[in-house]
């Protein structure tokens, strides 16, 4: 008796190790997006800080308000519409900081006038505008 094809038993393996892969395939997925986006927000406040360091004018940061991103700079989806964040201050409005939380970390990355970028558990303030 030569029977050709597979029983029930196989295929239903088949299919559990299939799904197995598929899943641990997602989560990989997921992990990479939220590293890709950390490197999104880095790049972007890389960036802000070079505008910066355009308009800088006569010892004042003319290009920042507090709490305002200029230019405009779209948050990866990871976070929320308010994700950039700007702060400036020290005497005459002569300093600032521009953080962001990140995506695959508990903490911020910041960047400031003084030309530090770090990844930090704090936020900086008005009334000490550098990465912590």
């Amino acid at each position: 008796m030569n029977k050709k094809g597979f029983t029930l038993i196989e295929l239903l393996v088949v299919i559990a190790i299939i799904g197995l892969l598929s899943s641990l395939a997602v989560v990989s997925l997921n992990t990479a997006r939220n590293k890709a986006n950390d490197a999104q927000i880095k790049s972007d406040l890389s960036q802000l800080r070079t505008f910066a360091a355009v308009t800088f004018e006569t010892g004042v940061y003319t290009g920042f308000d507090v709490g305002d991103v200029t230019p405009a700079i779209v948050p990866p989806a990871c976070s929320d519409e308010t994700a950039y964040q700007v702060v400036v201050g020290g005497t005459g409005d002569t300093a600032w900081a521009a953080y962001a939380d990140l995506c695959s970390a508990t903490g911020n990355f910041c960047v400031d006038s003084t030309g530090q970028a770090v990844e930090s558990a704090t936020d900086p303030t008005a009334a000490s505008p550098v990465c912590p």
